[in-house]
C-alpha cells in the first residue's frame, strides 16, 4: 500500500477498520437490518481503493460518504409505511450541532438529523425501545444511541450516510443504557447501565467482539450515575457521577510490566491479495519490541476465514481491568455545602477535573497517575477545591480547548479560562434552565501547530437545548439568540387531524396546542393554555372549529384557524377528560372522563354565534370508558351516541329523548365474555347493512349489527400473540383431534379459539386450513365454517 491510500483510511474509520454493507436483501426488521449493516460493518476489514473496487462489486457507502451527502436523493424504504416527518424531540436528553444549521436530537425510538434551513430531516430507526441517551464523535462522524428496555440495543451510525455500522445487542439486559460516551478518537465507547446494581463497560465498536473489553459493577451506595464522559487527552480514562459521588475510571493492562495503556499501539493490519490468494502481513509493536510476520492463505480459503483470524489477532485476550476512584466529597470537605452534582469534565491543563454543582460551585478534583511495577491504578484523586462562581444552580459544564462553559438555571452561559475567571456571559430574558450546549465542530488546526498548545479564547457558535424543549442557536460575534425550535415539554397526548386540510393538531400536558401543515411540513398556529394539560382533541366534521378536553375536566371549543375561544369554558366533569366527539352536523359534543361519566352538550345560538351549552350528563360505565361514537339513524339523519368501556357494556343513547340534566339510555348490550373491549369504530358502509366494528385485549376484531348488535364476523390475529398467551399461562392446549378445554366454560368455543390461534408447532400456521369445512352451531354466531388465515365468517 502507498502512503496516500493508508491516510485515506485513517480518515475514513477512527480505527482503521473497513465499514462494508451486508449484501444481503432488505429486512422488514428494522432491527434485524440495524444487525446485519452493523455487525457486517464492523467485522470487514479495511482495504485500499484500489482492492476494495476490484473485490467487491457493491462499493460501500460508509467507506465513500462524505459530508453533505447524506440528504442527496430520496431515501429508499423497504416497509409499506415509512415515517417522512417526527415533530417534537425528547426534552430530558442533549441537542447536538452536526453542521452549521444541523441538529442531532432523539424522538421517541428515533434519532433525527434535522436540517434546519432546508426543512429536511433524516431518521436513524433500528430501536425498539425509546432511545434513553445518546452522543456523537468530536468530528461528528459517528453517532452512538442506547435505549432502555426488553432487548436493549447499542447502535453506531455513520452520519455521513445514516448507515448502522455497528449494532450490540444484549450490553445491559434486563435494564438497558441511561448513559453513554464515545471517545475522542472515536475508538472506545463507555455505557452505564440503568439498574440498580450499575455495570460500567468500556467498548472497542470497531472490533467484532460481541463482550466489552472490560466492565465493574458498582455498589448502589454511589447512586446512580447518570453522565459520563471521557477524558479528551486520554480515551482510556472517564469520569461520571451521580448527585452525590463521582467516579474517576481507567482502562488498565493486568499484564505483568506493563506500561500505561496510553503509551500502547494497536496493532496495525494490512489485509491484500496478490494472484488471488489472500494475504496477511501485520506488524505490532508492544512493550518496546517490534515483532512481526507474514502468513499466506490458498485461494481456496474464504475471505471469512481470513476474518475470523484476524478477529483472533486483534481481539483483546483478557488483559484489560478497570479501576476506579471513588474520592470522597461531603459537607465537611471544605466547611461550606456542595449541593447536588450535575456533570463532570476533565481540565484541558490535563492534571484536573471540574464538576459542577446545584449550589452554584466547581469542584476542582486533582488527578495524579501513578503505576506500580505489575499494573497501573489511578491514585490520588482529591478535591482540593471548591470554586464559588454564582448563586444559581449549575445545570451543564463542558471543557472546550481553551475556555470553561457552565448552564445554569436561569439561562445563562458563561466563559470562563483555566483558573475559573470570568472571560464572556451570554444572557437571554425568559430562557428556562439549560439542558445541554453543543459547539459547532472545532475548525482544523493550522498546519504546524501543536493540540498541546493551549489556544487562545474564541468562541464557536452553539446550540442551547432547554428544560422547556427549546432549542436556540447562538452566534457568538453578535450575541444573537435565535430560536430553532419550540415544542412540548411534556408527553404529547391528543391529535387530531382537519377533515378538509392538511393540518395535523397536537396536544400535549403541558398545554401547548400546535398545528401543523403535514404536507410542507411547517407550523401554521399555537396556543399556550397554562392552566391544565390538553387530554384530547377533535375536529367537527366542517373542520370549522375544534374542541379541546383538559386534565381538569373543563372543555374548549376554539376556532379551527385562529384557535381562538368560541364560548365560554366548559365546566361539568369532575375528572380529566379522556375522549371528545362532534355529531356528523355538529349539533352536539359529546365527552367521556376518567370518573366513567359521558357528558353531553348541545348547540345553541348566542348573540348570533354559534356556542354548545350543557345538556346532560350520566355516569352510566363503572369501568374505565374506551371509546365514545356518533353515527346516524338509519331511518333519518338525526345522530346517535354510543360508548364502549372495560366493563364490555356497549351502550346507546337516546338524544331525541333526553332534557335537560337527563341523559336517556336506549339499549345496553354486553359484548365480551372474558376479553376487554378496547376500541370501536364504525365499519365503511359497503351495503345496506351497517356495522361497528370492535377490538379487544385478545387481539380479536369483531363485527357487529350497528341494529341488532348481533355478531356477525370476527377476526383473531395476530396468532403468535395468543400462543404466547397461551403458554405462559401454563395452559394445556387440545391437540386437532380434541375437543376438550378445561379453563373455558364453552367447550366448543374454546376449541375454536385453540385451533385458529395456538398451534404447538407453528403460531403462525392455522388449523382451520386442515379442517374445513367443519360446521357447527356457535352460541353467539348461528352456522359457521373456518376459512384459512384464522378468520371465522358466516357460512
Amino acid at each position: 500500500m502507498d502512503g496516500s491510500s493508508d491516510t485515506a483510511l485513517k480518515e475514513s474509520s477512527p480505527d482503521g477498520w473497513m465499514h462494508r454493507e451486508a449484501a444481503t436483501p432488505p429486512q422488514q426488521d428494522p432491527t434485524a437490518a440495524a444487525q446485519e449493516d452493523g455487525n457486517a460493518a464492523a467485522v470487514a476489514p479495511r482495504g485500499a481503493p484500489g482492492e476494495l473496487e476490484e473485490h467487491s462489486s457493491c462499493p460501500s457507502r460508509v467507506w465513500g460518504a462524505q459530508p453533505g451527502l447524506l440528504f442527496q436523493g430520496e431515501k429508499q424504504s423497504c416497509h409499506p409505511i415509512s415515517l417522512s416527518w417526527a415533530l417534537g424531540y425528547n426534552s430530558s436528553l442533549p441537542v447536538h450541532s452536526m453542521e452549521d444549521g444541523m441538529l442531532l436530537y432523539a424522538c421517541a425510538h428515533t434519532a433525527v438529523i434535522h436540517d434546519v434551513r432546508g426543512s429536511r430531516q433524516y431518521h436513524l430507526q433500528g430501536h425498539a425501545n425509546a432511545i434513553s441517551c445518546l452522543c456523537v464523535s468530536e468530528d461528528r462522524r459517528w453517532v452512538a444511541t442506547a435505549d432502555q428496555g426488553p432487548d436493549p440495543l447499542i447502535i453506531v451510525w455513520d452520519a455521513f450516510s445514516g448507515i448502522p455500522v455497528r449494532t450490540i445487542f444484549d450490553s445491559h439486559a434486563g435494564s438497558g443504557v441511561c448513559a453513554i460516551a464515545i471517545s475522542r478518537d472515536a475508538k472506545c465507547l463507555v455505557t452505564i447501565s440503568a439498574g440498580t446494581v450499575q455495570r460500567v463497560c468500556m467498548w472497542r465498536w470497531t472490533y467484532p467482539d460481541e463482550s466489552p473489553v472490560c466492565d465493574v459493577e458498582l455498589s448502589p451506595e454511589f447512586g446512580c450515575q447518570d453522565f459520563v464522559i471521557f477524558n479528551p487527552q486520554n480515551s482510556y480514562e472517564f469520569v461520571s457521577n451521580s448527585k452525590t459521588q463521582v467516579i474517576f475510571y481507567l482502562w488498565v493492562s493486568r499484564t505483568a510490566n506493563s506500561s500505561p495503556p496510553g503509551t500502547q499501539r494497536a496493532p496495525k493490519l494490512f489485509l491484500s491479495c496478490c494472484r488471488g490468494c489472500w494475504g496477511i502481513s501485520w506488524w505490532s509493536q508492544l512493550l518496546g519490541e517490534e515483532q512481526g510476520g507474514e502468513m499466506r492463505f490458498c485461494g481456496l480459503w474464504e475471505i471469512t476465514n481470513v476474518l475470523v483470524w484476524v478477529h483472533a489477532l486483534l481481539s483483546p485476550q483478557g488483559d484489560a481491568g478497570l479501576q476506579y476512584s471513588t474520592p470522597p466529597l461531603t459537607k465537611q470537605t471544605f466547611g461550606s455545602a456542595v449541593g447536588h452534582l450535575t456533570q463532570s469534565a476533565f481540565h484541558f491543563n490535563a492534571t484536573q477535573a471540574l464538576t459542577g454543582t446545584s449550589a452554584g460551585k466547581v469542584v476542582v478534583w486533582d488527578v495524579e497517575r501513578k503505576w506500580g511495577p505489575a499494573e497501573g491504578r489511578l491514585r490520588g484523586v482529591k478535591a482540593t477545591k471548591l470554586v464559588p462562581l454564582q448563586e444559581e444552580s449549575l445545570t451543564v459544564l463542558v471543557v472546550l480547548e481553551s475556555c470553561i462553559v457552565t448552564g445554569d438555571v436561569r439561562g445563562q452561559v458563561k466563559f470562563y479560562n483555566g483558573q475559573l475567571q470570568l472571560l464572556a456571559c451570554f444572557d437571554h430574558s425568559g430562557t428556562s434552565p439549560i439542558r445541554s450546549i453543543s459547539f459547532s465542530k472545532a475548525p482544523p488546526d493550522p498546519p504546524g501547530s501543536s493540540s498541546t498548545i493551549i489556544q487562545p479564547f474564541t468562541a464557536r457558535n452553539f446550540i442551547l437545548s432547554t428544560s422547556d424543549a427549546t432549542v436556540l442557536r447562538v452566534a457568538t460575534d453578535g450575541a444573537d439568540f435565535e430560536k430553532v425550535m419550540e415544542e412540548a415539554k411534556q408527553a404529547v397526548m391528543a391529535i387530531a387531524c382537519h377533515p378538509q386540510q392538511a393540518w395535523l393538531a397536537m396536544g400535549s400536558h403541558c398545554g401547548l396546542l400546535k398545528v401543523w401543515d403535514y404536507q410542507q411540513p411547517q407550523l401554521l398556529t399555537s396556543r399556550i393554555f397554562p392552566s391544565a394539560g390538553i387530554q384530547c382533541l377533535s375536529y367537527d366534521p366542517a373542520g370549522s372549529f375544534l374542541a379541546a378536553g383538559f386534565t381538569d375536566g373543563s372543555v374548549l371549543v376554539l376556532d379551527a384557524i385562529s384557535l381562538l375561544s368560541c364560548c365560554e369554558v366548559l365546566r361539568f366533569s369532575h375528572g380529566p377528560i379522556t375522549h371528545i366527539r362532534f355529531s356528523h352536523d355538529s349539533k352536539y359534543l359529546a365527552t367521556a372522563d376518567e370518573k366513567q361519566a359521558v357528558t353531553v352538550y348541545k348547540r345553541v345560538l348566542q348573540n348570533e354565534r354559534r356556542c354548545w351549552e350543557h345538556l346532560a350528563g350520566l355516569h352510566s360505565h363503572y369501568k374505565p370508558i374506551r371509546s365514545i361514537l356518533f353515527g346516524i339513524q338509519l331511518d333519518g339523519s338525526e345522530p346517535r351516541l354510543l360508548s364502549l368501556g372495560e366493563d364490555r357494556q356497549l351502550i346507546e343513547y337516546d338524544l331525541s329523548s333526553s332534557s335537560k340534566d337527563q341523559l336517556v339510555v336506549l339499549h345496553r348490550h354486553r359484548v365480551e365474555q372474558d376479553a376487554v373491549p378496547l376500541c370501536l369504530a364504525w365499519y365503511p358502509q359497503f351495503s345496506t347493512e351497517s356495522f361497528i366494528l370492535t377490538a379487544n385485549s385478545c387481539y380479536k376484531m369483531k363485527l357487529y349489527n350497528a341494529t341488532t348488535k348481533m355478531c356477525r364476523l370476527f377476526w383473531d390475529q395476530p396468532m403468535a400473540h395468543h400462543w404466547r398467551r397461551c403458554r405462559s399461562s401454563q395452559r394445556v392446549l387440545p391437540s386437532p383431534r380434541s375437543t376438550t378445554w378445561h379453563t373455558l366454560p364453552r367447550t366448543r368455543w374454546a376449541c375454536r379459539f385453540c385451533l385458529l390461534m395456538a398451534t404447538p408447532t407453528s403460531p403462525q400456521l392455522s388449523f382451520a386450513t386442515q379442517m374445513v369445512p367443519l360446521t357447527w352451531l356457535s352460541p353467539m354466531m348461528g352456522a359457521t365454517s373456518l376459512r384459512p388465515g384464522g378468520v371465522t365468517a358466516p357460512f
